[in-house]
């Protein structure tokens, strides 16, 4: 089996939060850390500078961020998508780096649950398997 950059994780984390004011102040946290890794982090990946910069350091002191690696960083500038529904906010990526949003969501004081939405549902349950095709009948003019 190789490498393949096509595999899709399709992951979902959901943090629980004990209250409303709690998961918002971690939303805008993840809002604020997209936008930030933007301008701040041009480059990501493989072959990038694994340095902060005093810009990005001085951001997220301002932030009381203090645990989050470079690495943990670029998981912000990835496809995601982050969705808050009163104590409980949802991250959806399809990335299996996710340290940076777990590191996130763990200072926030979040109970987080994550899992594969390939093979759950949202509901909590296990997604059914799409049957396999059943070998065709050879036809009166094919040997059996």
């Amino acid at each position: 089996m190789g490498y393949g950059s096509e595999h899709s994780y399709n992951l979902v984390m959901i943090g629980h939060f004990a209250d409303e004011t709690k998961a918002r102040s971690t939303e805008q946290k993840l809002e604020r850390l997209k936008e930030v890794v933007e301008t701040e982090l041009p480059d990501v990946g493989w072959g990038a500078d694994k340095r902060l910069g005093t810009g990005l350091a001085a951001i997220l002191d301002e932030m009381k961020i203090w645990g989050l690696s470079r690495d943990d960083l670029e998981n912000f500038a990835f496809d995601h998508t982050v969705r808050r529904n009163r104590d409980q906010i949802t991250i959806e990526t399809d990335e299996g780096e996710v340290q940076g949003f777990l590191k996130l969501l763990i200072d926030g004081g979040a109970r987080i649950e994550v899992y594969s939405a390939h093979e759950w549902t949202s509901e909590g349950m296990p997604r059914a398997e799409e049957p396999e095709a059943a070998p065709e009948e050879p036809t009166a003019d094919e040997p059996r």
